[in-house]
């Protein structure tokens, strides 16, 4: 058994090791990631509007002025650049497999900073493994933040390991608000807890160690890689002028959505909030056991923070951006118990098992099991085919040359039995974008910009399923029925203005 942990660790420590999770990631990727895997047909939900943002960026639209959702517009760039490379969804693919190959790398960096290459390699696939628990259906915000957080949390940890005693490198800094910068603009409050938090914990140890000038030097590098990412998208909406627009998604908007600061801080006791505060405890515990113990101060900031700023709402993929503390969980564990330490066997189990009220743990089992239903083509597969069947024979009644005036009345999610893929994906998968402002997040003012009795759109799409009453709207008045879709499949009617 030592010979084959041996040539185990021999293999991985290998300098082209590393390659090897490009394959991993790959595959990983497309049993994982159903929304942009050419294995499934579900669009997703989330994924379906950013992909439509994306789409509607390379159809010459600005986000936030002529369609809106409330996240940061580097998500809808990425979205719009994989679908600029190949048409669909296999661009996007190909860029996260890019993103999570790297983080992989990253994560396996960082945990040898701790064990050798074996025991790093199978932290790096646990941790892989409790990713596909709170995946959901891929191309997530949080996805795309994490590959980001996994670069910078390694220079970070390894600085704290290494080199804690000399000043801190500026150009990491730099590094550090590049990350945060291109976090900040998908979501802000995971930006400001992860990577806020790894730039707050670095400033208060060198504080400690009384370096005041390299303290300062670095917050303002942090600064500079900030502005790298800041300063070219506020000019992209400058030049629209639609700066005021970006800012009221990104941020105004947000704020009504998650409930403003009192929820945030509410929120910290309720739900799976206890299990998150229970593993995070259980990891500064860990910490504050081993020698090189002042990496604390590096990740107690970020945990604090991302325990009241990353939601309200709760859904497993907010946990995503976890990944990379659970990697050095493990990793430490490994650590403890290669060294014979088994006194503290106790608290590596407690913490393990709270992993999976997290969203993990046993998850992952059931979302594979379940993607492989997909994938033999069970009976799921064939109501969403039936679907998409329906809803392009109805959108064929529209002419080529008037794709562009298709008003998404309220298409948003079909949920039940076609396992929760988005209603609107319709127009994304035929290269359609509605004409329309908004996609799923509303409020007043954007009601009142979307008014479709002012803007009276050639064609209007209009989902029954929720038992839905147009007899008094200027539907009813102004537009004629022209076809609808099986109502034993999905009840989606095709209005032209009269």
């Amino acid at each position: 058994m030592k010979k084959i942990y041996q040539k185990l660790n021999d293999f991985c420590g290998k300098k082209w090791f590393p390659l090897l999770f490009v394959p991993i990631a790959a595959c990983f990727l497309l049993l994982y990631s159903f929304s942009t895997s050419p294995l499934f047909l579900n669009e997703g939900m989330d994924s379906a509007v950013f992909k439509t943002m994306g789409l509607a960026i390379l159809k010459g639209k600005v986000p936030y002025v002529d369609i809106f959702d409330h996240k940061g517009p580097i998500l809808y760039f990425i979205n719009a650049l994989g679908q600029r490379l190949i048409s669909g969804d296999l661009g996007i693919l190909i860029l996260q497999v890019i993103g999570l190959s790297v983080a992989l790398v990253f994560l396996f960096k960082t945990a040898r900073l701790f064990v050798n290459d074996a025991l790093s390699f199978l932290a790096v696939m646990i941790s892989l493994y409790l990713f596909g628990g709170v995946i959901q259906e891929g191309d997530q915000c949080e996805e795309w933040m994490m590959y980001f957080f996994s670069v910078a949390l390694y220079y970070a940890v390894s600085y704290f390991v290494n080199e804690s005693d000399n000043p801190h490198p500026l150009k990491y800094s730099i590094l550090y608000g590049f990350c945060f910068g291109m976090a900040f603009f998908i979501r802000p409050n995971d930006a400001v807890a992860l990577f806020g938090g790894i730039q707050m914990g670095l400033f208060i140890w060198l504080v400690y160690k009384k370096a005041y000038r390299n303290a300062v030097f670095n917050v303002l590098c942090f600064g500079v890689g900030f502005l790298l990412v800041a300063i070219p998208v506020f000019s992209y909406f400058a030049y629209y002028h639609a700066v005021d627009d970006m800012i009221y998604g990104l941020l105004v908007f947000n704020k009504t959505y998650s409930g403003g600061a009192s929820s945030l801080l509410e929120s910290v006791i309720v739900g799976h909030k206890y299990a998150m505060a229970l593993v995070l405890f259980s990891l500064a515990l860990l910490i504050w056991s081993i020698e090189k113990r002042q990496i604390l101060v590096l990740l107690l900031p970020i945990m604090l923070l991302e325990w009241v700023l990353m939601g309200t709402n709760l859904f497993p993929h907010y946990y995503i951006v976890m990944i990379p503390l659970y990697l050095i969980y493990i990793t430490l564990a490994f650590m403890k118990l290669s060294n014979k330490q088994q006194k503290q066997f106790p608290i590596l189990s407690l913490a393990i098992l709270l992993m999976v009220p997290c969203g993990s743990g046993l998850a992952s089992l059931n979302v594979f099991k379940r993607h492989v239903s997909y994938f033999m083509h069970g009976e799921n597969y064939q109501r969403i085919s039936s679907f998409y069947d329906e809803t392009d024979a109805l959108l064929s009644n529209i002419p080529d040359d008037e794709m562009d005036s298709i008003w998404n009345y309220n298409l948003r999610w079909t949920g039940g039995d076609l396992g929760n893929c988005s209603a609107f994906s319709v127009l994304w998968r035929r290269g359609i974008v509605q004409c329309n402002l908004i996609t799923a997040g509303t409020d007043e003012v954007l009601l009142k910009k979307d008014d479709i009795s002012a803007k009276k759109p050639l064609w209007v799409l209009v989902d029954f399923k929720g038992g839905i009453d147009v007899g008094s709207t200027v539907i009813a008045s102004d537009y004629e029925l022209v076809a609808q879709t099986d109502t034993s499949i999905c009840i989606i009617n095709l209005y032209h203005r009269k």
